[in-house]
């Protein structure tokens, strides 16, 4: 399983998800308020356990300090059998000049056990001024995105699925993605990311403590305890 430590902690924070979300009580763990979110709950601390296990049995060797680009290089070059990702990766998949020969024709997106999926926006915007004229202008940039043959396009290069109404003839969706979208409707529970529900600097948390997590240096309660302090220290 093509895993990292660097950076966000992207795939391996995808994987913590799905672990957490996966559970009984995990998809409302998910949701909960940042400031009151219990990381010594057993939902969390279960999820670690399993983390801990794919950290020091089922990755790559370099997972630890890696980068996305290198854990995307592992599965696109056939390192790694498995990766935590989102349909935007079907581009990377296709391009034969960072993906192995043939790795379209073989690969697919399945949803995780328990029939479980990672459901969460795919387009969001802000905007901080209090100018009314700027707060129109804004939501007349929102406009011409949300306009048919512009959203389509957007859908089209990522393999998102529409989240307002679109012209289907527009769309050309991706085989592979085409394929999943099913699967992704039909799953028994739709959790959010945990990237989505926590502060900041416990995404950043991650960097620092999934190293010992995966050596060992560190329970999964311990990994849970240094995650609660950094929540409560922010």
């Amino acid at each position: 399983i093509a895993l990292m430590t660097g950076e966000n902690s992207w795939t391996s924070m995808l994987a913590l998800s799905a672990l957490i979300g996966s559970q009984d009580g995990g998809k409302v763990w998910l949701t909960s308020d940042p400031d009151t979110l219990n990381y010594n709950d057993p939902i969390f601390v279960n999820a670690a356990e399993k983390l801990q296990t794919m950290l020091s049995k089922y990755t790559t060797a370099d997972a630890v300090g890696a980068t996305y680009s290198v854990a995307a290089n592992n599965f696109l070059n056939g390192k790694a059998a498995m990766i935590a990702n989102g349909p935007w990766m079907t581009a990377e998949i296709r391009d034969t000049t960072a993906a192995m020969e043939g790795l379209a024709d073989i690969v697919g997106y399945e949803v995780f056990p328990g029939n479980c999926v990672n459901k969460s926006e795919n387009i969001a915007y802000g905007i901080g001024s209090i100018e009314p004229e700027k707060i129109e202008a804004a939501f007349e940039v929102l406009k011409y995105l949300a306009r048919p043959e512009v959203y389509a396009k957007f859908l089209n290069v990522t393999g998102n699925s529409a989240t307002i109404e679109t012209d289907s003839s527009l769309l050309e969706m991706d085989a592979i993605i085409a394929d999943f979208m099913p699967k992704a409707e039909a799953a028994a529970t739709a959790y959010d990311q945990l990237a989505n529900c926590t502060k900041s600097a416990c995404i950043d948390g991650l960097g620092q403590l999934l190293p010992d997590l995966a050596s060992g240096a560190l329970t999964a309660a311990d990994f849970a305890a240094q995650m609660q302090s950094i929540s409560d220290a922010n």
